[in-house]
């Protein structure tokens, strides 16, 4: 087919039913769905043996979306996070042109998560 490349989702271990990457728990562990560390490693050389490339996909800026960050590591505590005090009911940006909202408020569209409590 001519591809050149493999582009994965994250592979950071996530809540239970986040298999996609993108609700991390445990930035230092791997997400079971996909294997161990060592598969991780194993698929990338046999890439590279055939001359192509492995691409994570890396997601900075989410953790699961779980009530208590408590079981989150690293980031383990409520001051860790923005406070939401400035932005609409759930913490939820209801105006993309706020640079503001977009940067301390959640990009939800339009489903309802936890809030935090401060």
């Amino acid at each position: 087919m001519g591809f050149d490349a493999i582009w994965i989702s994250p592979p950071i271990a996530n809540s239970p039913g986040g298999y996609h990457g993108y609700w991390q728990t445990d930035m230092y562990a791997i997400n079971e769905n996909f294997g161990t560390a060592q598969d991780l490693l194993d698929l990338s050389a046999a890439l590279h043996a055939r001359g192509m490339w492995l691409m994570l996909d890396v997601v900075g800026n989410h953790m699961a979306p779980l009530s208590d960050p408590s079981s989150f590591n690293p980031f383990n505590q409520w001051s860790h996070f923005h406070d939401c005090g400035g932005c609409p009911s759930g913490c939820n940006v209801n105006d993309y042109t706020n640079q503001p909202q977009m940067e301390h408020c959640r990009c939800v569209n339009g489903t309802q998560g936890p809030v935090s409590p401060i």
